[in-house]
């Protein structure tokens, strides 16, 4: 923490600081006080009136005693694993002390045996129990001590003092017994007369008589006062392969007549009961939400086959080793698409088709397959459904699975919340798998490798070095690690297992024959560490089942740790990477909490020095550019080490950031080895030609070259001769010396192995006859050609037939650009001259993107007719085609086209993939109808300006074969609601982009719902409702990227509650909030508190947004991080509210990864200019221009980037 924020911290009153944590519990308490002085002074003293203080510890026999004594308010008592280290029993009179002494208990759990106890003392100290207890566990007791226990007529010898019955108010019953007898079930249902939760457990030591077992006759006296909710009966194979084997299908129909009510049933080991006892309990419990079968030895398919007809609404099913059930059975229960919890351990015949059934449940948060027949192909499936809200996934002892299966899952996901993770007894699964695990970033708390052969130090490794968040490593994440019997494991991994590394760790198993001074060395270095290597399950006391191991927090304990010990407190770091070396602004503040968090000590310094430079090197050769400088900062091993690997890095890519030509110069020195640059060149011009230009380049993008003159040009010709690939953006716009066309010529002439080549600037000012002769020149190679701006007469001369240098008859060639296969052009009007052209010329053409933008109205010379239309892919390869007509200068259409061009084009685009079409006012549903019947693959549509598009042409879109992925209906002002309810059968729908559709309104909105792969929304300008807003928490809202509801003039303030109150993790990385009159401070505070990762946010012109907003923004925190984080843009352009209050909230630490800010136009100059000398990487507008990168940039897809 900067010392500007200690002080900030002395000057506030400690009454203040102490009333805020008293709202915390003890973690968190001590988590702050190892961040600053003020904050463990105010804790130290808080101490004293803290309401709640949760620590497990191990006790003897006498604590039941001083509780009863001590503690007689006392409602609710947890006792796990009491004496069980001591060497000796507790005595019943402790028992009998606890019972006697706290009158007011209403919860007890004993989590130990007690069967040791005297049976007939026992009955008669239970006699002693509050009258208020209504829920009892117990972790062992034996059943003809359960059923004294609950006999009527029980207590004290005295008849005077004789009790109708023991434990009257008992609601909620969990017993482990020894066997589950008739009796006992009978007793408890006739004595527990409010009973509404039972519990019964057993593991024989032997096989049970008929006198100790449960059979027909006990099951029928279930229930008897019609009360019972949760019924769970268990027969455990700990000890002896035994089942219920008196128990059959009659049983269960006995039990059902009284179990209607039933909400939850859990039923282990019922051999014997067929699919007619199961499918009974289905039918007869209406109420059901919970199934849960182990041992179903003769459960099948059938069970569920009708259970749609069903009114059930299951939420948790589990069928663990149910050997009969196939994919049929998984197809027919995802019908309960609210299902968050399914348990199929050694179902061993299901395969991938259940997994891809399991893929449609967009609730699921628990997903266990152990033992099943899947492979890395079906794990695919997951990915591409339920896999961003899954919690827990167990995999263990799939045998086919491979490293593929991790890649399958995570490679490419993001913001994923899955905490558990099993990959025990995987014979494939090899330390590549785990780097792929450790690049994907995801937050993993549990992660067990058991019994994986494969598996060696370099995993270990990989997940020491992983990173969830941008600022956080060390494996930062991981509280359990489970590598028992792991063959490739040796003593080099425990260099990594000690500190600063995985400093949550709390379990950790490893194979029993590790050396055991190795083990006692990191029980020294990590004291609150448990280590097991004996083969044990790790986790938590396993008695307790009470918390939902899946879905409890995982708060840091680090800090914890630090302060138990009394050890050193963290100190802000003396050492910066000078700032000319660093590729990324980071703040004082932000890097000091980056050392700490990564372990700043002397310590960690010292095992990193320890390290070969080799090995770090290596490894930061696997990073990009701004994660080694993000390294760079944290020591001074690490920042010579990166000052080193930049001398042989293969691709050197900043996009986000513009930077001088000093601050970028040390980043690349001379380096043979670099294959690839990528620059935002907004800050450099000719002086910084030397600098970039090497002649080991392959690809080189130049985004916003705005102040570089046409030189840039003709010294890549001349320096990169082995260029691939090429990208110019605004090259010489701002320059005052022009592009030559000899830079042009000396640039094709020189890049002879030029494949892709895009340059986004306008060449239309160059003489036409030297312009071709020039291009004559162009590499044989060039494959991909994009301009920025062409003169429409320029192309069809450059592309016409015969056209080169004219030295003499033999050296003609037939065409200029043979080999182009992608064609982008912005011209100045689209013509049937120049589209001829282009078909005829170009015969390997698959991908052709025109657009035009008329100054006036086009003669009919100049214009794109029906006859143009019926020369497009003359040559059959055509699969992309986009033909736009811009309304940039101009309110203009292609007029001279109708149906019947659309009809003749259709009958050659058969096996088009994606198609997009701007301006086509003329064209009615039968031509856009035309083009969907016609092309079988398109998988991309997009259409603007479609002025006579109604919703016939997605009437019968289902009978067709498209499965489309991509549409856009922009400006389509007749299309209505009936339009998305049949649009939205295209399920894989991901891109859904409706903006200026003036007539969609709420019921749109609920046919988009059951979009659950949809990343982008766009509904800018339509007629939707807070209410319609609703229908997309419940259903896409998990799954989108992008929203945008600029200009929905209807939304308030509670839109932002209806997406975003309440909702888990989520997705979304940009919103449109921009032209909302009715949005306020309100609702951008809703928005903060929601904690969404979003990092574009656009509120132009929304009038009531003011300062409150932005310093709501400026706390918002994302995973506990903050300030402000997440942001990357924010746009407040014309917001009438912000006043120069809101700069000092714009100002470092606030906001430390925004790149893009759009203020007013009226604010001060001076004000601009001061936030600009505090944070020299903001580029700062207030000339309303809409922001983002460089506008030319068409290449990396810019809502999704």
């Amino acid at each position: 923490m900067a010392s500007g924020s200690v002080e900030s911290l002395d000057q506030m009153p400690s009454a203040l600081i102490a009333t805020v944590m008293t709202k915390l519990d003890i973690s968190s308490i001590c988590s702050l006080a190892v961040t600053c002085r003020a904050f463990n002074s105010c804790a130290s003293q808080i101490l004293s009136f803290l309401p709640n203080f949760h620590i497990l510890v191990n006790f003897s026999g006498r604590l039941l005693s001083e509780i009863g004594s001590r503690c007689k308010d006392v409602r609710s008592l947890y006792l796990g694993s009491v004496a069980e280290k001591r060497g000796r029993a507790i005595h019943i009179s402790d028992l009998e002390e606890l019972l006697g002494g706290c009158t007011q208990l209403e919860v007890l759990s004993l989590m130990f045996d007690i069967s040791l106890f005297l049976r007939h003392n026992f009955a008669r100290v239970w006699a002693l129990a509050s009258e208020k207890l209504t829920s009892l566990e117990i972790g062992y007791i034996s059943s003809v001590t359960v059923t004294e226990l609950l006999s009527p007529n029980v207590g004290p010898q005295c008849p005077s003092q004789l009790r109708q019955s023991i434990l009257p108010s008992i609601q909620k019953l969990s017993l482990s017994v020894d066997y589950i007898t008739d009796t006992m079930v009978s007793t408890i249902s006739k004595g527990l007369v409010l009973l509404t939760d039972l519990e019964l457990r057993d593991a024989p030591l032997i096989e049970p008589r008929v006198t100790f077992d449960l059979t027909n006759s006990g099951l029928q006296q279930i229930n008897q006062h019609g009360r019972l909710k949760h019924l769970s009966l268990v027969r455990s194979q700990e000890f002896l392969l035994t089942f219920f084997k008196r128990v059959n299908d009659l049983g269960i129909l006995l039990m059902a007549d009284k179990c209607a009510n039933m909400e939850s049933i859990c039923l282990g080991g019922f051999c014997r009961v067929t699919d007619t006892g199961f499918k009974t309990i289905l039918h007869s419990c209406s109420n059901l939400y919970k199934l849960k079968v182990s041992h179903g030895s003769q459960l099948t398919d059938l069970v569920f086959h009708d259970i749609a007809a069903t009114s059930l609404s299951l939420a948790h099913v589990s069928l663990r080793w149910c050997n009969l059930l196939t994919n049929h059975a998984i197809r027919s229960l995802v019908c309960n698409m609210g299902l968050k919890v399914l348990d199929l351990r050694d179902c061993k015949t299901l395969g991938d088709e259940a997994l891809r059934a399991i893929s449609s449940l967009c609730r699921l948060r628990k997903l266990l397959l152990d033992g099943s027949d899947i492979t890395d192909a079906g794990i695919a499936y997951l990915r591409q459904g339920i896999i961003s809200s899954l919690i827990s996934l167990s995999v263990r002892g799939c045998k086919k699975l491979t490293d593929k299966c991790i890649s399958a899952l995570f490679e490419g996901t993001s913001n994923l919340e899955l905490k558990e993770l099993d990959l025990s007894n995987l014979p494939y699964l090899s330390d590549n798998g785990v780097l792929t695990l450790a690049k994907s970033r995801v937050p993993i708390s549990e992660l067990r490798m058991r019994q994986c052969p494969l598996i060696g130090d370099t995993s270990v490794m990989a997940l020491a070095s992983m990173q969830v968040d941008d600022d956080r490593g060390h494996g930062i994440s991981l509280r359990l690690l489970d590598l028992y019997n792991c063959g490739g494991i040796t003593q080099l991994s425990f260099r990594w297992l000690k500190k600063p590394y995985f400093p949550r760790l709390r379990w950790l198993g490893v194979t029993g024959s590790v050396n055991r001074n190795i083990v006692d060395a990191l029980a020294m270095n990590r004291p609150f560490l448990h280590v097991a290597c004996h083969g044990e399950e790790l986790g938590t006391d396993p008695w307790n089942d009470t918390d939902g191991s899946y879905l409890h927090d995982y708060e840091e304990m680090d800090e914890l740790e630090q302060w138990l010990q009394e050890g050193e407190k963290t100190e802000m770091a003396n050492t910066q990477i000078p700032r000319s070396n660093s590729s990324c602004e980071i703040s004082r503040n932000e890097s000091s909490t980056k050392k700490r968090r990564m372990g700043s000590g002397s310590g960690s310094v010292e095992s990193l020095v320890q390290l070969p430079t080799a090995l770090l090197a290596t490894i930061m050769t696997k990073l990009d550019i701004s994660s080694i400088c993000l390294l760079a900062i944290t020591c001074k091993t690490l920042n010579k080490c990166a000052s080193s690997v930049l001398s042989f890095l293969r691709s050197f890519h900043i996009l986000d950031l513009s930077l001088s030509k000093q601050l970028i110069e040390p980043l690349l020195p001379p380096n043979p080895c670099l294959k690839s640059l990528k620059l935002d060149c907004g800050q450099l011009d000719d002086s910084s030609i030397e600098l970039l230009l090497r002649p080991s380049l392959q690809e080189l993008c130049l985004h916003n070259c705005a102040y570089f003159s046409g030189r840039l040009l003709s010294e890549i010709g001349s320096r990169c001769k082995d260029l691939r690939s090429l990208y110019l953006g605004s090259a010489a716009k701002e320059s005052v010396s022009a592009i030559d066309l000899s830079d042009v010529e000396e640039l094709l002439c020189g890049c002879t192995q030029l494949e892709a080549l895009s340059l986004m600037l306008d060449i239309s000012g160059f003489l036409r006859h030297n312009f071709v002769s020039t291009w004559a020149l162009a590499s044989e190679k060039l494959t991909c050609l994009e301009i920025g701006h062409i003169p429409s007469i320029t192309v069809s001369e450059l592309l016409s037939p015969n056209v080169g240098p004219l030295q003499g008859s033999n050296q003609i060639r037939p065409s200029i650009l043979p080999a182009i296969q992608k064609l982008s052009l912005s011209v100045d009007y689209i013509t049937d001259s120049m589209v001829s052209t282009i078909s005829k010329g170009l015969i390997s053409l698959t991908d052709l993107a025109l657009r035009d933008a008329p100054l006036r109205e086009p003669g009919v010379t100049f214009d794109l007719t029906n006859s143009g239309l019926q020369h497009i892919n003359q040559h059959g390869k055509l699969k992309h085609l986009s033909l736009v007509r811009s309304q940039e200068f101009l309110i203009t259409y292609f007029k001279r086209v109708n149906d019947l061009g659309f009809l003749i084009m259709a009958d050659k685009c058969a096996n088009m993939e994606s198609i997009c079409l701007g301006g086509f006012c003329r064209v009615t549903e039968t031509g856009f109808k035309t083009i969907l019947h016609s092309c079988s693959r398109l998988c991309k549509l997009k259409v603007s300006h479609g002025s006579q598009l109604t919703d016939l042409v997605f009437h019968d879109i289902a009978a067709t074969s498209l499965s489309l992925t991509d549409v856009s209906l922009r400006w389509c002002n007749l299309l209505t609601n009936n339009a998305i309810r049949n649009l939205v059968c295209n399920m894989a729908l991901e891109v859904l982009d409706l903006r200026d559709c003036k007539n969609l309104g709420d019921e749109a909105l609920q046919a988009i719902t059951c979009l659950h792969r949809l990343k982008t929304l766009q509904l800018d300008g339509s007629n939707i409702t807070d209410e319609g807003i609703a229908y997309l928490r419940h259903g896409t809202i998990n799954s989108l990227i992008s929203l945008s509801v600029r200009g929905c003039k209807q939304l308030t303030d509670k839109c932002i509650s209806a997406l975003f109150d309440g909702s888990s993790k989520l997705e979304l990385q940009k919103l449109n909030l921009s032209n909302l009159p009715n949005l306020t401070d309100n609702g951008v505070l809703t928005l903060a508190k929601s904690q969404v990762a979003i990092s574009e946010l656009r509120m132009r012109h929304c009038p009531n947004i003011g300062d409150a907003s932005v310093v709501a923004l400026s706390s918002m925190q994302v995973d506990g991080r903050g300030p402000g984080s997440s942001l990357r843009l924010l746009d407040l352009y014309n917001s009438s509210g912000i006043t120069q209050v809101s700069f000092q909230w714009l100002k470092k630490p606030y906001f430390p990864k925004l790149r893009w800010l759009g203020l007013t136009g009226n604010i001060h100059r001076y004000i601009i200019d001061i936030l600009a000398r505090n944070r020299p990487f903001l580029h700062v507008s207030s000339c309303g221009e809409q922001l983002g990168t460089d506008w030319w940039n068409k290449l990396e897809g810019s809502y999704v980037q």
